[in-house]
């Protein structure tokens, strides 16, 4: 009952998105051979799908909604010169996760390997912190603030590859799906509970630290994420479509 659901699914959207004619609908969901130009129309097709997903979930597959996604809290200790500080960051959530692009998508059956490449314009980081430290060789000026905080990153890259294998029954599906971010523009603003800035004079400079970091630490639940619930997606565009090895 289930593999008919997710047939009818992929039936309409190939009809009402696509413009695939019902003649032509007939030919896809019968098990054919596809060519690894056809399969990277289909995985770009789903993966582009995906992105409404991403923000309502799937129950049928059961997969949450990912955007916002909710990140681990995070603890950053930083020295530079004399100043130290210690930040603790809560209540992370993650937005932006669905607004991609497929820069590249390539498929080889005879390699069984599928790779691609997904662009984000940004991504925003929000949440709670707390910061204490000392700045001055004896610890002359401490400080304890919190409040909450935004990070951004632009120009996002996240490049994906997949072992492309043969089911029971002969049809394609993927396994080992692989993800790695990668930011390299990143900003952060620290708003205090108070009113004033948290930091001021030398310790400006641990803004673009804390920036870098917290976008490192929460890249592993990123790709976490995107790995299980993408890779799900793909194999229920294969599976639908019945693609033959």
């Amino acid at each position: 009952m289930l593999r008919v659901l997710f047939s009818f699914f992929f039936l309409l959207l190939l009809k009402f998105c696509f413009g695939v004619s019902g003649n032509d609908v007939a030919a896809v969901v019968r098990n054919k051979r596809a060519t690894d130009a056809e399969l990277e129309t289909y995985m770009r097709r789903s993966l582009l799908d995906f992105r409404e997903l991403m923000k309502t979930g799937f129950s049928e597959l059961g997969m949450p909604a990912m955007d916002p996604l909710q990140a681990n809290d995070s603890n950053v200790d930083v020295s530079r010169g004399p100043a130290t500080v210690k930040a603790a960051f809560t209540q992370l959530l993650i937005y932006g996760l669905s607004n991609f692009d497929v820069a590249e998508m390539q498929m080889s059956q005879n390699d069984r390997q599928m790779a691609f490449v997904l662009t984000f314009p940004n991504l925003n980081i929000t949440g709670l912190y707390r910061m204490t430290g000392s700045v001055g060789r004896l610890g002359l000026v401490s400080f304890d603030n919190s409040g909450h905080f935004d990070a951004y990153a632009s120009d996002v890259v996240v490049s994906g590859n997949a072992a492309l294998t043969q089911s029971a029954s002969g049809t394609l599906y993927l396994e080992s799906v692989r993800m790695d971010m990668d930011v390299d523009k990143v900003q952060m603003h620290f708003h205090n509970s108070r009113g004033d800035s948290p930091l001021s004079g030398p310790l400006d400079a641990f803004i673009n630290v804390f920036a870098k970091q917290i976008f490192e630490l929460a890249k592993p639940r990123v790709s976490e994420r995107l790995e299980a619930r993408l890779g799900k997606a793909l194999n229920s565009t294969l599976s639908s479509y019945g693609f033959l090895s």
